[in-house]
């Protein structure tokens, strides 16, 4: 009686609390607990149909030199939030800024900005200095401005000052000169610690960046932190905004909420909204620090998470950009510093398609050579693509092909468990501890006809060996890799990748060696030397892509199948 009674009770609770549908617009299925003392309420397993998705490509400017840095954009498109020195670890970015910098530092793969101080002066700090730094001090108060400690003495600029804009697009019209592509202005809102707070602010933002566009051009950028802050007005003199999204409280090193990400992606489609062209969204969500171990950025939870951010970031906007950060109280020194994700790397083209939302919560581009697809809410969903059907976990997010099969990693990178690994650096071969022994006898392969499967292929192999002579069958001694055409549809998916994996290899190695050669009747078995460095069946078998097991492959893919 009293579990009937605490179950009415808690009906009444749930049924009022759980105003959101399901993403099929069906109701919730109230369930019981496991412990049978409180109602479940969860959404049916019905699959939700993708609608079709627009073609759309952008047709850049070629005369506009951004432009064309624009048209240089990857599929993801990691950005740099200060920290310059990371700019020449040989990642590639989208975006930089920097408040040191006297002119451009990279190839014109990038956007780069320079920060200028606008809004507080740091005394004795030379490197907030205006370059006209007798004007800047016209404009220093008296005024604490409060910035952290660590930064020394800050002081408020009166930017109210009707002479002020005009000085500032002064300042900024010699950063297009240098090659820079714009300026990034921090706090870019009006929650100042100064008297002219509110709207008397927002208009003198508002003239200081007009004055910049007549002065120096509409080809030269202007981006602003805007935080978690929506300001149709401040956002649309913008061309591009930083989301610095920090945690409330501040120190919180947890991952963010589901309301929170609800509210990331509100803010994503606002700024697209409202900014100028081209629209440029840094969006910066901070990852989850485990304080007994602050340095690990790699947990199942934040790859989980860079994989929902960054396809966020590249879905939704037309010129997004992800950097999935520490937490700026993570280390003294340390913001905005961050690892190099994996996710960063997939390739899948340029995008075909706008943002389109498949339900609340859900959505997905399609891009030249595949799908990337979201799913922030509290459960899985499954998604009909048409030619397809596939599950998108809870606050993840999927890299497909166009036939909806798991994205391949790019050259340089090999796929295995689930990420990509850089293992597979093509000149890196120090890590797989073994030595390869070569012959002058050894039969060289001067083309590869086909690769019929990740161990078989045919091939020619060039005089004056014994074995020359075209369209020869080789396979792989003591390796064996996937099936592409019998048992099992997830044997052969598996197949076709490892297949595609070993085709790149061959296609990007200069020379291709055969070792312990042995003839049979149909064909040539033999090692697979590539570069006279990296063996082919070791590195399939080092990499969980080849077994030495025959029936490993139906075994562990094909339960259902055996003897088949």
């Amino acid at each position: 009686m009293k579990k009937s009674i605490l179950l009415f009770i808690l009906s009444l609770f749930s049924a009022q609390g759980f105003s959101a549908g399901c993403p099929d617009g069906n109701e919730p299925i109230k369930t019981i607990s496991a412990d049978g003392t409180y109602f479940v309420y969860k959404c049916g397993l019905t699959v939700l149909d993708a609608p079709k998705a627009e073609f759309y490509q952008r047709q850049y400017d070629m005369n506009s030199k951004v432009d064309q840095i624009l048209s240089n954009r990857k599929t993801i498109n990691p950005f740099l939030a200060w920290n310059y020195r990371k700019a020449f670890s040989g990642n590639y970015y989208g975006i930089a800024w920097t408040g040191g910098s006297s002119g451009r530092l990279l190839s014109n793969n990038m956007l780069e900005f320079k920060e200028i101080y606008w809004n507080y002066y740091y005394v004795g700090k030379s490197w907030n200095y205006w370059k006209d730094h007798t004007m800047q001090k016209t404009f220093v108060t008296n005024i604490d401005w409060d910035h952290d400690s660590e930064y020394g003495v800050t002081k408020a600029m009166n930017i109210i000052d009707s002479a002020f804009p005009k000085a500032f697009a002064e300042e900024a019209h010699p950063v297009s000169k240098e090659g820079l592509h714009g300026v990034m202005l921090d706090w870019w809102h009006i929650h100042h610690p100064v008297p002219w707070r509110g709207t008397k602010l927002e208009n003198a933002m508002i003239r200081m960046t007009d004055e910049v566009k007549k002065q120096v051009g509409d080809d030269f950028l202007i981006l602003g932190n805007t935080n978690w802050r929506k300001n149709s007005k401040l956002v649309g003199s913008l061309n591009g905004v930083f989301s610095e999204l920090y945690k409330t409280p501040y120190s919180r090193s947890d991952s963010f909420s589901f309301a929170e990400i609800a509210e990331m992606e509100e803010l994503i489609k606002f700024n697209e909204k409202h900014l100028r062209y081209p629209k440029l969204i840094a969006f910066e969500p901070w990852r989850i620090t485990d304080k007994s171990d602050p340095y690990n950025r790699t947990s199942e939870d934040n790859l989980r998470f860079a994989r929902l951010y960054t396809a966020m970031a590249t879905v939704i906007p037309e010129h997004g950009y992800i950097l999935y950060g520490d937490n700026n109280q993570d280390f003294d020194d340390g913001d905005h510093d961050h690892h190099y994700y994996d996710v960063y790397s997939v390739d899948l083209g340029k995008p075909v398609s706008k943002y389109t939302p498949i339900a609340n919560g859900v959505a997905y581009k399609k891009f030249e050579d595949g799908y990337i697809a979201f799913n922030r809410l509290e459960y899985d969903v499954t998604v009909n693509f048409g030619d397809f059907e596939v599950i998108i976990p809870s606050m993840d997010a999927v890299f497909l092909n166009l036939d909806g099969t798991k994205y391949i990693c790019p050259k340089g990178f090999i796929s295995k468990k689930d990420h990509c690994s850089k293992e597979d650096v093509t000149d890196d071969y120090e890590n797989y501890n073994y030595k390869v022994k070569l012959s002058n006898n050894d039969p060289i392969v001067s083309k590869v006809v086909e690769v019929i499967r990740g161990d078989k292929f045919i091939v020619n192999i060039a005089e004056p060996h014994e074995l020359a002579g075209t369209d020869i069958q080789l396979f792989l001694r003591d390796v064996v890799t996937p099936e592409v055409n019998r048992h099992c549809e997830k044997k052969r998916k598996f197949g076709k990748k490892v297949r595609d994996i070993v085709a790149q290899r061959l296609n990007n190695a200069s020379s291709i060696r055969l070792t312990s050669i042995k003839k049979t009747s149909t064909g040539v078995i033999a090692n697979i030397i590539l570069d006279d460095k990296l063996d082919l069946g070791i590195y399939l078998l080092v990499n969980e892509l080849g077994s030495n097991d025959l029936g490993e492959w139906v075994n562990k893919l094909c339960p259902d199948k055996l003897g088949g």
